[in-house]
Formats: structure tokens, C-alpha cells, sequence
């Protein structure tokens, strides 16, 4: 239960200084009764990697695009 909510600073610092494969990325799922989302935002180091996907639960349409930077 301590762990539900959020912070306006991070929890957790991770040491990603320095050259060679240091990834880092956001991830973000949304449920609702009509729609489900999901969104990744990373970079890993040498590239970013970005993707959506939506579903529309009533009519099973899957949408899903990504791009890489």
C-alpha cells in the first residue's frame, strides 16, 4: 500500500552515466470500459524507440504505431 500514488521527485536514482547501452523509458497503460491505451516512450542510448497502441474494446479494432528515432 506504500507504494500506490505518486511523487513529485523520483524514488529511485539510477546511475545510467557514462557511454554504452543505458536505456531508460516511460510506460503507460490506461483501462477504461470502452478503451484500452498503451503508450512507451524509451531511450536506449543510441537511439529512442516510441510506440501507441489502442484498443477499442467494443469493436475489437487494434491500432498500433510506433516510431524510431
Amino acid at each position: 500500500p506504500d507504494a500506490v500514488g505518486w511523487t513529485r521527485r523520483p524514488q529511485h536514482r539510477a546511475n545510467l552515466r557514462g557511454w554504452g547501452r543505458t536505456k531508460r523509458w516511460e510506460y503507460w497503460g490506461i483501462v477504461t470500459p470502452t478503451h484500452v491505451v498503451g503508450t512507451v516512450l524509451s531511450s536506449i542510448d543510441y537511439a529512442g524507440v516510441h510506440g501507441i497502441y489502442v484498443l477499442d474494446r467494443r469493436t475489437g479494432q487494434e491500432t498500433d504505431r510506433g516510431a524510431l528515432a
